[in-house]
This record gives C-alpha cells, structure tokens and sequence, in this order.
C-alpha cells in the first residue's frame, strides 16, 4: 500500500465488527510503533495491550464512556510514558512536551500500520486515566496518555474534511512558489439526466457545486462540506446527515417533512415563507410560539 493509500483509507472510526485482531497483527503493530521517531532515542513509552473480549467490553463505561462502539474492537493498547530516564538531563519539559510527543508519534504510526493491515482504528484521549491505570496494572512511575481501539471496521466512514493548505501553512522565507492550476482553469465534470442508485462518493472534493432537481431520497451525509452549496427542486426524503457544514447554503424548494435536526448550530439562520406546522425546538412547537408573539403584537 502507497503512503498516500494510507492516507485515503485511514479514519477514526467508531464502528466495528466485533471480529477478533490477531495476535500477529498485533505484533506487527507494535513494531511499528517502537520504531516511531523519540526523544534521544530514550523510548519512554510502554504498550499496555490485550486481545481479551472481556477486557475490552469491561471498558466501558467505566475507563470509556463515549460510546458503547468500543466494545467490538478487536484490541486495545494504551500507551504510557516513562520519562525518568531524560528528566535529570532536560529537566520539566520531559513530562510537558518530550513524553507525550514520543506516544503521539508511536500511536501515529500504529494507525497507520492498522490501515496497511486492512484493520480500523480510533485514537482516545477523553479516558480516565486513573482506572485506566489500575486496569492495566500501569506503575506508579508511569503516566497513561493515549488508548487506541483497534479492529474490523463494519463500515469505512467518509474522510472529514481539512482545513486548505491556505488557512494552516505559513512560508517564512524563500520557499519557491507552486505550480498549481486554480480552480477556475479546471475543466467542471458534469453530470446529466443520470440515475445513480446505490452510488458511492469517498473523498470527493464538490467545492462550488451546484445541484438542481436532484433526487437524494435515502442518502446519507456524514463528515461533508457543503459550505455554499446552492440546491433547488430538492427531495431528500429520508436522508442523513451527520457532521454536516452547511454553512452559508442555500436551500430552495426543499421538502424537510419530518427532518430531525440534533445538535446543529443555526446562528443568523433565516426561515422565509417556510410552512412550519408541527416544527419543534427542543419539544417547544414553534408555530405555536409565532401566534403568540403576533397576539401580542
């Protein structure tokens, strides 16, 4: 597998299979790990690790309590820092920078190496550290940092969206310019009166799109951009979306009979000429709450 191969498929993913990781795969894992880039080449770390159903299931929701998907990985490693070996030569910034920098890296390239295996994987920082600890029989002298859930993805989510190049690189100096074409140079890719059931998109990039008299009726939207997406004659009956930045879109004609909307962000949103009968706001019926602002009125 390409290293940009890597880059397409790997995800954090937070849906299994339950299916066993084995414990070559594992090792393999580990391996790469240890191979990941540390301070002086102290390696401070340590990989707490098991393949034990019942281990993995009591996690939750005492260690973990985000969500009951951890249960079916395949396996666990958490990995802690021991950096008592480079603090009498550097001093605190061994505990604040070095010793979590050297389980980063490690981790990194587990998922990665995860993804070469055909495996999934999802990175934990929200954990308790101190029952982490007396689960896994940490030391004292070691410090948990990270858990990844490792296993059989039962689905590859899409790829979240990033930030462009633009907002989170800065040159300093002369660094040559890019040799890149704009996006007004490329050719649009187009296309007409098509039925496409059952299509899937992975990674596809629809920045200034437009969509009219689309028919989306099932689909499923996780993780997608959409800013400034125009949509007209739209029916999406029955879709989902989940993760969706539909920031400054716009929507005409659209049928949303019995759309949910959970923990959207409506700032400066405006609904014009919208038939709302039956709409709620955290259970509060909205129709009801115009007819008495008009009484009062």
């Amino acid at each position: 597998m390409q290293f940009s191969e890597i880059l397409d498929h790997r995800r954090s993913t937070r849906a299994y299979t339950g299916e066993p990781v084995t414990r070559e795969q594992l090792d393999i894992m580990l391996e790469a790990g240890v191979r990941a880039p540390n301070a002086c080449n102290a390696q401070c770390w340590h990989f707490f690790c098991t393949l034990d159903r019942k281990l993995i299931e009591g996690l939750v929701p005492e260690i973990y309590n985000r969500g009951d998907w951890l249960r079916d990985v395949g396996c666990i490693i958490l990995i802690c820092t021991d950096p008592d070996s480079l603090e009498p030569r550097f001093g605190a910034i061994v505990r604040e920078r070095f010793a979590v920098q050297d389980t980063a890296a490690a981790a990194t390239q587990i998922l990665q190496c995860a993804t070469t295996l055909g495996l999934a994987g999802c990175w934990m920082g929200a954990f308790d550290r101190e029952k982490a600890r007396n689960y896994f029989g940490v030391p004292a002298e070691m410090e948990p940092v990270i858990m990844l859930g490792i296993g059989h993805a039962a689905a590859e989510p899409p790829a979240r969206p990033r930030k462009p190049m633009t907002e989170v690189v800065t040159m300093v100096g002369d660094c040559g310019r890019a040799e890149k074409r704009s996006v007004d140079e490329i050719t649009p890719f187009a296309i007409r009166k098509a039925s496409l059931p059952k299509a899937e998109f992975d990674n596809v990039n629809l920045s200034r799109a437009t969509f009219n008299n689309v028919n989306l009726s099932g689909a499923a939207f996780t993780d997608a951009n959409m800013k400034n997406t125009t949509y007209s004659g739209l029916t999406m009956q029955g879709a989902e979306f989940g993760c969706v930045d539909l920031r400054d879109a716009t929507f005409a004609n659209p049928d949303l009979s019995r759309t949910v909307f959970d923990g959207c962000s409506l700032r400066d949103v405006q609904i014009k000429n919208c038939d709302i009968a039956g709409m709620t706001v955290d259970g509060i019926a909205v129709d009801a709450l115009i007819e008495a602002a008009k009484k009062k009125d």
